[in-house]
């Protein structure tokens, strides 16, 4: 599948000189947590590619969420992959988490980006309170808990392209409706909007949506200054745990299929 993935990528962007002039389909609309001060990112849809891409990385996913092989496992229920996203030069993507009613268990498939880009991290806040940056290269996928882990792309991309996948997924007895009909919000406080006056020694934070970004601080997000930097490649049938060790998926014992190919004829 990855090599679909850049093959249509590639067929896309390559062969031409400027990036307004390739042939790409549009660009991303909707995203308001991106910034982008020069071009907006661009779309590129990749058509069954993306139910395949739910496929083949569900067992995975399944494999990550039920590792303390409980007696009732979790299964997962594919929602959507999303891609190809590609940004463009100086992007940057504020710290947000996505929706609670089935963005739960998500991955992020990076497919590829231009040769001469410098490295352009993904940050993450985990339950521990640290900040990891994170350094995907192509074909690395990174398994997260997009609906509670703040996680964003601060640092301004240098580069002309970057592109990646999003598969998101969500528990079969997940509560989906709670989180649908906004009872959630209710649990705010009414007086949540109001704007308290400035305290001295905490930084500003500006709400973008549903994003939110610190502007006195470099790269607007002020952790920065202190975190955790993973560049590091997996192992086929493991994955690196957030404490730095390499852990097998243990398909077999979990009863979960091993992971494989879907070819076009069986989607």
């Amino acid at each position: 599948m990855l090599d679909e993935l850049v093959s249509s990528l590639h067929g896309a962007i390559n062969n031409h000189q400027d990036i307004n002039e390739r042939n790409l389909n549009n660009e991303e609309s909707g995203t308001t947590c991106i910034d982008a001060p020069i071009e907006r990112p661009l779309y590129h849809p990749i058509e069954d590619l993306e139910r395949r891409a739910v496929l083949e990385l569900r067992p995975i996913l399944e494999a990550w969420v039920n590792h303390d092989k409980r007696e009732k496992p979790i299964h997962l229920i594919g929602n959507n992959a999303y891609g190809l996203r590609i940004y463009q030069n100086q992007s940057r993507l504020n710290m947000h988490v996505d929706q609670s009613s089935t963005h739960i268990i998500s991955a992020i498939l990076h497919v590829d980006h231009d040769s001469k880009s410098k490295p352009w991290p993904i940050v993450i806040e985990d339950y521990k309170g640290n900040t990891n940056e994170v350094i995907l290269e192509k074909g690395d996928v990174l398994l997260y808990e997009s609906s509670k882990c703040f996680h964003g792309r601060p640092r301004r991309f240098e580069g002309e392209w970057y592109s990646s996948l999003f598969i998101h997924m969500y528990p079969s007895d997940w509560k989906r409706d709670m989180y649908d009909n906004l009872e959630v919000h209710y649990r705010i406080p009414p007086d949540w909007h109001k704007v308290l006056p400035p305290k001295q020694g905490l930084e500003i934070l500006v709400m973008a949506e549903t994003s939110a970004y610190e502007p006195e601080c470099e790269d607007t997000w002020c952790s920065l200054n202190n975190t955790i930097k993973w560049n590091i490649r997996g192992e086929f049938g493991k994955y690196v745990s957030g404490d730095n060790i390499l852990q097998s998926f243990d398909f077999d014992a979990k009863k979960i299929r091993t992971p494989r190919h879907w070819k076009r004829d069986e989607l």
